[in-house]
């Protein structure tokens, strides 16, 4: 490989870190040009390889691109033990409207760090659910579950609930 190929480990970290921060200012072309770059020249560093493109794939999903969802799953496969890689993996299964997964990915990733505060702020934000439409009456009584399936639909006729509640606007603010 020519020596104008390969970053230098400064230099990736600092491509790495402006990536992180125009992600998370929901800059996301920004984002996905310096993330594009990382990739590119780290191909041959495998122990920092699926990180960085799950970064690349979140990216690329916050810009609408959903079938970059595959390459967030296949990086946080690759790195079943990275809390980032699952954390990014969750952010696009929110963006994807695929709660439940997003569920899973974030209660991997607290298996492996119960701690970890970027995992805590997702599984916060995605864990609510709506309120009763006949608040006096349990929730699994069956009027307040047609009641809420109409309204729910109703509702959200020409945007999806996950997409319309965890926009790109607010879903940055999770990336670090």
């Amino acid at each position: 490989m020519p020596e104008a190929d390969i970053l230098s480990a400064k230099e990736i970290e600092k491509r790495f870190k402006t990536g992180r921060e125009e992600l998370k200012l929901g800059n996301f072309y920004e984002a996905q040009e310096e993330f594009s770059i990382i990739s590119e020249k780290t191909a041959h560093l495998p122990e920092k390889h699926n990180l960085y493109n799950s970064y690349l794939a979140l990216t690329e999903v916050m810009l609408g691109e959903t079938e970059s969802l595959r390459g967030c799953r296949r990086y946080a496969h690759n790195e079943h033990s990275n809390c980032e890689t699952l954390c990014n993996l969750a952010l696009a299964e929110i963006k994807c409207n695929q709660r439940k997964k997003a569920l899973d990915a974030v209660s991997r990733c607290m298996k492996i760090d119960p701690e970890n505060k970027r995992a805590k702020a997702i599984l916060a934000k995605i864990d609510t659910r709506r309120k009763p439409i006949i608040p006096f009456l349990k929730r699994s009584n069956s009027l307040n579950k047609i009641l809420g399936k109409i309204s729910y639909k109703t509702n959200n006729k020409n945007h999806n609930t996950i997409i319309k509640k965890y926009s790109s606007t607010s879903l940055h603010n999770f990336i670090l």
